[in-house]
């Protein structure tokens, strides 16, 4: 047999992937192991690792094509035939097997194991360990929804009405140097749709479980965490009369997207101070169209991590927000930079300091207290300078009238006649 890691790099559907008369087996999922899964093909949206062995079980001698196209092609009865492809070699390959014009679906080697939409979430965890997961403290829900600007007529994505709008610095950077977070985001600010356009974060504690509802509309999208790995407990459609899409409109006719009520929510996904099973674990996933994704995670990497859409289109017009873990302080222990760590900005060289020190929430404030103090001295001095100078003149009764014609000079012992001559001219 062999082995590959499946990665999609697109960026607007999920692909699939299937080979000529050869099944596949899932092995991993985001570099977790899972229940081995056999299948004639893989679904995988953007940014999704799968790990596959495929059993080399057919004619030695042959070499076998490797189709690639949108996912949706890939199911029977879809006609297209537009579609990528390479070959597969087994080690004792020696001609290509040359075979008709198929569609795509027509190659598996079981159809009966061509996986649905959701295949992401029937890769069970390897780990028994990680088969369950305790009760949340607390349930999120998170709406997103795309909509148009009616200022800028451009298209923009948001999480519960709020239009991500990227901090003005590093924020764990100007955290290490002793700023506030109040002072390295910009001032929310409300569009004609009533959406926000904010710097949005959710608040956690340090290792308490949170249970999160991600609620899709019009579009299925594919989402990515930073910094910790998620445990999907459910994921699905709304069944018939449950409809997460308001009737609200504006004046010009756009649609507001309104998420269903708590207790629709309830009835659908169930209670989240409850242990419950775990479908899958990753750090990616899929929030289908008109449908939810349920999943929990312990607040155990202390940080600020993103959470975005993977399509990164859509993340650049809005479709993110932060998760912010602090410990029971508000710290976040952070560690000091490498010494050849440099960002972009205003705080280009600051991780050029070699002396650090701290609680690991302000190492860098006691430079930052010299860096002001060494611009406060300065402006004092030369104040001063200024102020003496200006003494000094008056004293000796010297006047000059800058951006004026005259100028006058009482005390012509210190002056020559030449350049007072020139000067009254």
């Amino acid at each position: 047999g062999t082995g590959f890691r499946d990665v999609t790099s697109g960026s607007s559907v999920p692909l699939g992937l299937c080979i000529y008369v050869n099944n596949m087996t899932i092995v991993a999922k985001d570099s977790v192991p899972t229940v081995p899964m056999e299948v004639s093909m893989v679904t995988i949206h953007i940014g999704q690792r799968f790990d596959v062995m495929v059993k080399c079980s057919q004619y030695p001698t042959r070499q076998y094509y490797v189709y690639t196209t949108v996912a949706s092609e890939l199911y029977p009865n879809n006609t297209s035939t537009t579609f990528s492809t390479s070959n597969l070699k087994y080690p004792t390959s020696t001609s290509t097997f040359k075979i008709p014009d198929l569609y795509p679906w027509q190659v598996f080697a079981d159809p009966q194991l061509a996986p649905p939409d959701l295949l992401e979430f029937k890769l069970k965890p390897l780990d028994q360990d990680l088969q369950k997961i305790g009760p949340a403290v607390k349930r999120i829900i998170l709406t997103t929804e795309s909509n148009y600007q009616i200022e800028h007529e451009l298209k923009e994505w948001w999480t519960n009405k709020n239009v991500f709008v990227k901090p003005l610095q590093p924020l764990l950077l100007g955290i290490y140097s002793g700023m506030n977070i109040s002072d390295l985001v910009p001032e929310p600010t409300v569009g004609s749709l009533g959406q926000t356009y904010s710097t949005s974060m959710l608040d956690f504690n340090l290792n308490e479980i949170y249970e999160v509802v991600m609620i899709g509309h019009k579009d299925d999208h594919p989402w990515h965490i930073h910094g910790m790995h998620l445990s999907f407990l459910k994921a699905g459609h709304f069944p018939p009369g449950v409809v997460p899409m308001g009737n609200s409109t504006n004046r010009c006719g756009h649609v507001t997207p309104e998420p269903p009520s708590q207790l629709e929510i309830d009835k659908v996904v169930g209670n989240f101070d409850e242990i419950s099973d775990v479908l899958t674990v990753g750090d990616t996933f899929s929030v289908p169209k008109m449908g939810y994704v349920v999943f929990r995670f312990k607040a155990e990497n202390l940080g600020i991590w993103m959470l975005h859409c993977h399509a990164i289109w859509h993340q650049a017009m809005g479709m993110s927000t932060l998760f912010n873990i602090q410990d029971e302080n508000g710290l976040f222990n952070l560690k000091a930079p490498p010494d050849d760590f440099t960002v972009c900005g205003a705080r280009a060289t600051y991780a050029s300091l070699s002396s650090r020190g701290g609680d690991g929430n302000s190492q860098g404030s006691q430079q930052v207290q010299y860096l002001f103090l060494g611009i406060f001295v300065g402006i004092l001095v030369t104040a001063l300078v200024i102020a003496m100078l200006y003494i000094v003149f008056k004293i000796r009764g010297i006047e000059v009238k800058f951006g004026g014609a005259k100028q006058k000079y009482a005390n012509v012992d210190e002056i020559s006649m030449k350049t007072l001559h020139s000067s009254s001219e």
